[in-house]
């Protein structure tokens, strides 16, 4: 019996190679000669597309909606938004306080005092996450890293005058009124306690209120207003 050659194996793996080779091939152009053709008269082929197109395209925005949302929420530390830096926004409640059983004019510094808070708040926090962006992310896989830094500048802006302003204003100004209209019920208290014991009461609460309110704040922003632009 004669044994084959090396030469004949090579031939015969070769052969083999483009036998199974063209096979593949072939069926590869059966299968898209038939979702070409079942197309024009069934849309298997084009749903197919269209769905993986689609699925890919909700796939990419709601990654990249993730990572601005992630980015200018929670990316780098804020330090406006620590105790004690944070009691300097509720500078707001004390001149709302002030205001109530005091001349207006005492309540000037404290109104200026946070909005100045606020501003310098709002440019801090666009410029960190300008520059944490910069260089945390490449610019050409992240082409909108200005827009979030001008995202995260707004957002602080209705934080602040959520978490700072509109809600701390109203807790004093309304605990002023009960404490005020308490003390007139009884009818026992002297002038200068009813001017003054509301306010030094109100004053005491804005520590013990930070934290809450900015929980509530943020989850309230969560639901309802970030996710109009985040």
């Amino acid at each position: 019996m004669i044994e084959p050659t090396f030469e004949d194996r090579l031939s015969v793996m070769a052969n083999g190679d483009e036998i199974v080779s063209g096979a593949v091939q072939g069926e590869d152009s059966l299968m898209h000669s038939y979702l070409s053709k079942s197309g024009d008269r069934f849309p298997i082929g084009s749903l197919i597309e269209d769905s993986l197109t689609d699925g890919f395209k909700d796939m990419v925005a709601t990654l990249q909606s993730e990572l601005r949302t992630s980015v200018f929420m929670s990316g780098p530390h804020d330090p406006f938004r620590t105790i004690p830096i944070r009691l300097i926004g509720y500078t707001f409640s004390v001149g709302q306080a002030l205001s109530y059983g005091f001349d207006p004019e005492w309540s000037d510094p404290f109104f200026l005092l946070g909005i100045g808070f606020i501003g310098v708040h709002c440019v801090h926090r666009m410029s960190v996450i300008a520059q944490y962006n910069h260089d945390n992310l490449l610019a050409a896989l992240h082409p909108t890293y200005l827009r979030d830094a001008f995202t995260a500048m707004y957002d602080t802006f209705i934080w602040e005058m959520l978490a700072s302003f509109i809600v701390p204003s109203m807790i004093t100004y309304g605990a002023c009124r009960i404490l005020d209209a308490t003390l007139v019920l009884f009818g026992r208290f002297t002038r200068p306690l009813r001017k003054r014991g509301p306010i030094l009461i109100s004053l005491a609460l804005l520590p013990l209120m930070v934290v809450p309110v900015d929980m509530v704040v943020d989850s309230f922003m969560n639901q309802c207003i970030r996710p109009h632009y985040a």
